[in-house]
């Protein structure tokens, strides 16, 4: 997950973002990655990767390799809600801890948001990420782009 906190923390330090900027935008940055590592599980699967935590895997009694060809998802469904869980917290956190003046944290705060929706989606859908891939329409991502946006002017 330090990929996507790197890059948003990227973005920050590129729109003239401060230190504390900086670091909120790393906790929305690891949402980020995380969402995209529960909805490209399937396809990392399949190319042998597995980006999970192998003890959280073990703890349920799971693994890797078989993931894609175990018929009971309710360990999986578990798995993925929790591997989500603290992450979307610190990120729900980190939006209420803002005041206004954050502009630079722009960029960073509407991709976590468009993760945000996105893993609603997946959620809504029972976490179908083994064998199909779920997505935002543009329009939808521009919305929530839009909106981000503003949300941010009010405060």
């Amino acid at each position: 997950a330090q990929t996507g906190a790197r890059f948003a923390r990227l973005l920050t330090l590129v729109a003239g973002g401060d230190r504390t900027q900086q670091q909120a935008a790393e906790r929305l940055g690891h949402f980020l990655r995380t969402v995209e590592i529960i909805r490209n599980l399937g396809a990392d699967l399949r190319h042998e990767r597995c980006l999970l935590p192998i003890e959280m895997l073990a703890q349920r009694g799971l693994s890797c390799g078989r993931l894609l060809t175990t018929p009971g998802r309710e360990g999986l469904n578990e798995l993925l809600r929790d591997v989500a869980s603290n992450p979307r917290q610190t990120y729900r956190q980190t939006l209420a801890g803002l005041q206004g003046g954050h502009a630079a944290l722009g960029a960073a705060r509407s991709l976590a948001a468009m993760a945000d929706a996105l893993l609603r989606e997946i959620e809504r859908d029972e976490f179908q990420v083994l064998h199909r891939r779920t997505s935002l329409t543009p329009l939808h991502k521009l919305w929530i782009a839009w909106r981000s946006h503003r949300q941010a002017r009010r405060r």
